[in-house]
């Protein structure tokens, strides 16, 4: 999803929660990307635990359909409109630079 994008560094693939959290720690990134099979949840559990420890940290839970969330510690959830992968990866570094800040326009196909 983010291969072409050379400004995002890819450190890990898991299909493990526990994993995760461990490599999020390890690491020490700046964002996470969760596929998730939980359509009627905004944050499935890993996002707000990962959310809980580590409140600099931006999530964007992508669903199998392409819809997507963008979360962060503050209450604001961005709500991803486009499907495609650059649209994602731009709203991805968007917040990731304007955390907690509403986007400027919303991001459609």
């Amino acid at each position: 999803m983010f291969a072409q994008h050379t400004e995002f560094e890819i450190v890990g693939e898991t299909n493990d929660a526990m994993t995760l959290l461990a490599n999020v720690r390890e690491e020490r990134v700046d964002a996470v990307v969760v596929l998730t099979d939980e359509p009627d949840r905004q944050q499935p559990g890993v996002v707000s635990h990962l959310l809980a420890e580590y409140p600099d940290l931006t999530v964007l839970a992508v669903l199998p359909s392409g819809a997507a969330n963008i979360a962060q510690r503050c209450t604001l959830l961005r709500t991803v409109t486009a499907k495609a992968p650059t649209a994602l990866a731009s709203a991805l570094r968007d917040a990731v630079k304007n955390p907690c800040e509403p986007p400027a326009d919303e991001l459609s196909e």
